[in-house]
Protein backbone atom coordinates (compact mmCIF):
# COMPACT_ATOMS: atom_id res chain seq x y z
CA UNK A 1 0.00 0.00 0.00
CA UNK A 2 1.64 3.17 -1.34
CA UNK A 3 2.71 5.59 1.78
CA UNK A 4 -0.22 8.58 1.97
CA UNK A 5 2.09 11.59 1.90
CA UNK A 6 3.46 9.72 -1.99
CA UNK A 7 -0.44 9.44 -2.58
CA UNK A 8 -1.10 13.58 -1.26
CA UNK A 9 2.13 14.74 -2.44
CA UNK A 10 3.34 13.03 -5.43
CA UNK A 11 5.72 15.82 -6.37
CA UNK A 12 7.53 16.25 -3.14
CA UNK A 13 8.86 12.42 -3.68
CA UNK A 14 10.01 13.71 -7.24
CA UNK A 15 11.54 17.08 -5.88
CA UNK A 16 13.71 14.93 -3.50
CA UNK A 17 14.93 12.47 -6.51
CA UNK A 18 16.29 15.56 -8.14
CA UNK A 19 17.56 17.48 -5.47
CA UNK A 20 19.10 14.49 -4.51
CA UNK A 21 21.05 13.80 -8.46
CA UNK A 22 21.38 17.79 -8.41
CA UNK A 23 23.51 17.50 -5.36
CA UNK A 24 25.59 14.65 -6.35
CA UNK A 25 26.30 16.46 -10.05
CA UNK A 26 27.01 19.46 -8.07
CA UNK A 27 29.76 17.63 -5.53
CA UNK A 28 31.35 16.01 -8.63
CA UNK A 29 31.75 19.69 -10.28
CA UNK A 30 32.94 20.88 -6.73
CA UNK A 31 35.62 18.25 -6.84
CA UNK A 32 37.18 19.73 -9.95
CA UNK A 33 35.98 22.80 -10.18
CA UNK A 34 37.61 25.02 -7.36
CA UNK A 35 37.91 28.75 -8.31
CA UNK A 36 41.46 28.28 -9.72
CA UNK A 37 40.52 25.76 -11.89
CA UNK A 38 37.69 27.34 -13.07
CA UNK A 39 40.27 30.21 -13.74
CA UNK A 40 42.60 27.99 -15.85
CA UNK A 41 39.63 26.60 -17.92
CA UNK A 42 38.40 30.27 -19.01
CA UNK A 43 42.09 30.95 -19.87
CA UNK A 44 42.27 28.17 -22.18
CA UNK A 45 38.82 29.28 -23.17
CA UNK A 46 40.31 33.05 -24.11
CA UNK A 47 43.63 30.96 -25.29
CA UNK A 48 41.19 28.95 -28.36
CA UNK A 49 42.08 25.56 -26.88
CA UNK A 50 39.36 25.22 -26.06
CA UNK A 51 35.30 26.59 -26.48
CA UNK A 52 33.39 25.26 -23.90
CA UNK A 53 33.93 22.16 -21.45
CA UNK A 54 30.64 19.81 -22.20
CA UNK A 55 30.27 17.33 -19.87
CA UNK A 56 32.50 13.93 -17.88
CA UNK A 57 33.41 11.47 -19.63
CA UNK A 58 35.27 9.55 -16.74
CA UNK A 59 36.42 10.52 -13.21
CA UNK A 60 39.15 8.47 -11.51
CA UNK A 61 41.26 8.95 -8.22
CA UNK A 62 43.67 11.47 -9.35
CA UNK A 63 41.34 13.31 -12.02
CA UNK A 64 38.51 13.25 -14.58
CA UNK A 65 38.58 13.67 -18.46
CA UNK A 66 35.42 16.24 -19.74
CA UNK A 67 34.24 16.47 -23.31
CA UNK A 68 35.42 19.97 -24.47
CA UNK A 69 34.39 21.35 -28.20
CA UNK A 70 36.80 23.29 -30.14
CA UNK A 71 35.48 24.90 -33.15
CA UNK A 72 33.73 21.81 -35.21
CA UNK A 73 35.53 19.38 -32.97
CA UNK A 74 36.24 17.55 -29.62
CA UNK A 75 38.74 17.41 -27.55
CA UNK A 76 39.63 16.09 -24.22
CA UNK A 77 40.35 18.01 -20.87
CA UNK A 78 42.28 15.95 -18.53
CA UNK A 79 42.36 17.53 -15.25
CA UNK A 80 43.50 16.60 -11.58
CA UNK A 81 42.46 17.03 -8.49
CA UNK A 82 44.33 19.22 -6.54
CA UNK A 83 43.45 17.98 -3.32
CA UNK A 84 43.80 14.17 -3.81
CA UNK A 85 45.70 12.05 -1.86
CA UNK A 86 46.61 9.25 -4.23
CA UNK A 87 49.70 11.81 -5.44
CA UNK A 88 51.10 11.75 -1.70
CA UNK A 89 51.75 7.84 -2.54
CA UNK A 90 53.67 8.50 -5.76
CA UNK A 91 56.95 6.23 -5.63
CA UNK A 92 59.81 8.07 -3.91
CA UNK A 93 61.91 8.45 -7.34
CA UNK A 94 59.09 10.07 -9.07
CA UNK A 95 58.76 12.41 -7.06
CA UNK A 96 62.38 13.60 -7.13
CA UNK A 97 62.59 13.49 -10.70
CA UNK A 98 59.28 15.66 -10.65
CA UNK A 99 61.36 17.95 -7.95
CA UNK A 100 64.57 18.33 -9.95
CA UNK A 101 62.83 19.22 -13.18
CA UNK A 102 61.25 22.21 -11.69
CA UNK A 103 61.21 23.73 -8.46
CA UNK A 104 58.02 21.86 -6.65
CA UNK A 105 57.85 23.62 -3.37
CA UNK A 106 54.42 22.10 -2.36
CA UNK A 107 51.89 19.69 -3.07
CA UNK A 108 49.81 21.48 -5.92
CA UNK A 109 53.19 22.31 -7.72
CA UNK A 110 53.71 18.84 -7.96
CA UNK A 111 50.45 18.08 -9.45
CA UNK A 112 51.34 21.45 -12.14
CA UNK A 113 54.63 19.42 -13.02
CA UNK A 114 53.14 16.03 -13.46
CA UNK A 115 50.52 18.16 -15.88
CA UNK A 116 53.36 19.43 -17.79
CA UNK A 117 55.14 16.46 -18.03
CA UNK A 118 52.35 14.74 -19.43
CA UNK A 119 51.71 17.31 -21.88
CA UNK A 120 55.79 17.26 -23.05
CA UNK A 121 55.38 12.81 -23.01
CA UNK A 122 52.33 13.17 -25.11
CA UNK A 123 53.67 16.16 -27.72
CA UNK A 124 56.71 13.32 -27.95
CA UNK A 125 54.69 10.17 -28.57
CA UNK A 126 52.44 12.29 -31.43
CA UNK A 127 55.94 13.34 -33.37
CA UNK A 128 57.42 9.92 -33.11
CA UNK A 129 54.26 8.19 -34.55
CA UNK A 130 52.52 6.44 -31.93
CA UNK A 131 48.94 6.27 -31.73
CA UNK A 132 48.70 8.53 -28.43
CA UNK A 133 46.34 11.53 -28.02
CA UNK A 134 48.13 15.10 -29.53
CA UNK A 135 48.34 17.50 -26.66
CA UNK A 136 46.75 21.13 -27.71
CA UNK A 137 48.40 22.78 -23.98
CA UNK A 138 48.09 22.51 -20.60
CA UNK A 139 47.63 25.41 -18.23
CA UNK A 140 47.99 24.39 -13.80
CA UNK A 141 45.98 20.98 -13.40
CA UNK A 142 44.23 20.89 -16.50
CA UNK A 143 45.70 19.36 -20.17
CA UNK A 144 43.81 19.74 -23.24
CA UNK A 145 44.29 16.59 -25.91
CA UNK A 146 42.72 15.36 -28.65
CA UNK A 147 39.58 13.10 -28.46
Amino acid sequence: MPHPEDVALPRRRERFEDRRKERSHRDLLDSFFDRPTLLAVSRLINQGKIDAVDFPIATGKEGGVFRATAGDEFRAVKIYRIGNSTFHNLPAYAVEELRRETSVRNFAGLIFAWTRREHSILGRLADAGVRAPHPYGHLRNCLVMEF
